[in-house]
């Protein structure tokens, strides 16, 4: 997931880490320890 973190950033999108009960507030049928939430609502291909 850090991989992942810093990809979205060298692609300038604005992100969040989520803890687990963050994650479990935003999408109830999501279980996991934590996640990243992008805000940004288009296709991106990442390198």
């Amino acid at each position: 997931m850090r991989a992942l973190w810093d990809r979205t950033a060298a692609n300038g999108l604005e992100r969040e880490w989520l803890n687990a009960q963050e994650l479990r507030e935003r999408e109830p049928n999501i279980t996991g320890l934590g996640g990243i939430f992008c805000s940004v609502e288009r296709d991106r291909q990442l390198p």
